[in-house]
């Protein structure tokens, strides 16, 4: 709470998430292993390895091999919008 010319006001600061503690945090709430997200894509007719969604968790260089195709097979495992995820991915979060 800011006291701000004698009222109060709410204020709730926007943190970003990175991609591997949104991912993290997805896959949590859910509780989905890596294995699931990529069985999860798979059933969508999206193709992401267990390996890659594990190597974006644990922070082991994500990057490297992350194409649109992957983020659009990663948010169908992870049941969210694409948008979402392509924000995230993006730092617009």
């Amino acid at each position: 709470m800011l006291n701000f010319t004698g009222r109060v006001l709410d204020c709730e600061i926007m943190v970003r998430e990175s991609p591997r503690d949104y991912v993290t945090r997805v896959m949590k709430e859910a509780g989905l292993s890596s294995r699931m997200v990529a069985e999860r894509a798979a059933k969508l007719g999206h193709t992401i390895s267990h390996q890659h969604v594990a190597a974006i968790v644990n922070g082991n260089n994500p990057d490297a091999n992350l194409t649109v195709d992957k983020i659009k097979a990663l948010a169908a495992g992870l049941g969210r919008p694409e948008d979402e995820v392509f924000s995230v991915f993006r730092g617009r979060q």
